[in-house]
């Protein structure tokens, strides 16, 4: 398996440095560096073929768009975006413009490693409890905050429904694969269907849009 290349993306140079470092011990991951210019983001991607970028939550308390996020997908939509530390509010805001994950202020490394090997291909970085936590903040602020994806471009099916649902709850394609009853690649079929209409680009967002439009509630 090809190494996981982590770009760490912020203001605090010396603290990002020290977990680079720590990142490069790790068997199958490799720091490509810390970038304090966010401008770069794009362009460090490109450069460094950056798979995953660690984004501290700071960057974007003023950002609802986080511009830092959109950037970093827009250069690559294959890169993983993770928030580390910040607000629930940041959090969810990143959640909804395309990152997959997020970890606390207070996460060992241990967990920050955890959430990069989670997010590779179609994971989502966030501990349940989180996830729960993100997705009620989500309903309690409203769409009012954030940029939020186009309207739905069409009712979901049944069958796509339950995938929803089943991604909500945590599943990962493998097990939404065996529990529908379908192959993996006519799950990650739907999923393109599913974000498609929902304007969604990543399984993280595609939840949050479901909540947005109404198709989930607290209840699912």
């Amino acid at each position: 398996m090809d190494a996981i290349i982590v770009l760490l993306v912020g203001a605090q140079r010396a603290s990002l440095q020290a977990l680079a470092k720590s990142l490069d011990s790790q068997t199958g991951l490799t720091s490509a560096g810390v970038l304090t210019n966010t401008a770069e983001i794009a362009t460090s991607i490109r450069k460094h073929h950056a798979t995953v970028l660690l984004i501290e939550g700071g960057l974007l308390a003023n950002d609802p768009a986080c511009t830092p996020v959109v950037d970093a997908i827009t250069a690559d939509p294959e890169v993983r975006v993770i928030i580390m530390g910040g607000s629930q509010d940041v959090a969810t805001w990143a959640l909804c413009e395309g990152a997959c994950g997020f970890v606390p202020d207070d996460a060992h490394l241990e967990d920050v490693v955890s959430a990069i090997r989670d997010s590779v291909g179609d994971g989502v970085a966030l501990m349940p409890a989180m996830q729960l936590v993100l997705l009620k903040r989500f309903q309690e602020v409203g769409p009012g905050w954030t940029r939020g994806g186009q309207a739905a471009s069409g009712l979901l099916t049944g069958r796509e429904m339950e995938i929803v649902r089943l991604i909500a709850d945590g599943g990962t394609n493998s097990s939404v694969a065996i529990r529908c009853g379908i192959s993996e690649s006519t799950v990650k079929n739907h999923l393109a269907n599913i974000f498609r209409k929902l304007g969604a680009c990543s399984r993280s967002q595609m939840v949050a849009e479901a909540f947005r439009h109404g198709l989930l509630d607290r209840g699912e």
